[in-house]
């Protein structure tokens, strides 16, 4: 049975003809002997890819990246799926970026007392609020990391501190008016 759950995934992805479905199994299985996991697995997880529009080009590039993620940062393939959306969206990345978002989660995972799924849970509250204030996607990780390796709080913590923060700071620039009718960058010292 576990074929005919194959088949209907990659009919599920558009492949409808004997030999289209023949051609993306290959595709997968190739996938999935590089990646150290399993066919079916490729398969289910190109899914969630092809959902948002994405071509199967891009749902490969998309889908190793992930799976990357999956395996290094101990997420389930779910998780790092929806992790990696995020960030990627929020900082209009292309698929072909987003293997260096994965990049460099592990390399501060590898340098801090931190780990990737810390960074990625982190980015997955704050990415869109960071990139709206011009923030990095280098500069945030780096401050999720310092943040999450100092002060070990809770990945959801930090990312809604570093939304909160960043929201904060763009109220400032932009001379928001508190409650009071005052200015919120005129502070006494």
């Amino acid at each position: 049975n576990t074929e005919m759950v194959k088949i209907q995934v990659l009919q599920a992805e558009g492949a409808q003809t004997p030999e289209e479905i023949v051609s993306l199994a290959s595709a997968y299985n190739e996938l999935a002997k590089s990646l150290g996991t399993t066919t079916l697995e490729v398969a289910k997880g190109s899914v969630e890819w092809l959902r948002q529009g994405k071509t199967i080009e891009e749902t490969t590039k998309l889908l190793t990246a992930s799976t990357m993620l999956s395996k290094l940062g101990n997420l389930s393939a779910a998780e790092a799926t929806e992790y990696l959306t995020s960030t990627i969206n929020s900082y209009a990345m292309s698929a072909e970026e987003a293997m260096s978002v994965v990049d460099r989660l592990i390399a501060v995972d590898n340098k801090s007392a931190t780990s990737a799924k810390e960074l990625a849970t982190a980015l997955r509250y704050s990415a869109a609020t960071a990139a709206e204030a011009g923030v990095s996607i280098e500069q945030l990780i780096a401050y999720i990391g310092t943040m999450s390796s100092v002060t070990r709080i809770n990945a959801e913590s930090i990312g809604q501190s570093m939304k909160t923060i960043l929201t904060r700071m763009q109220d400032i620039k932009a001379g928001a008016i508190d409650e009071d009718g005052l200015g919120i960058n005129n502070v006494e010292l």
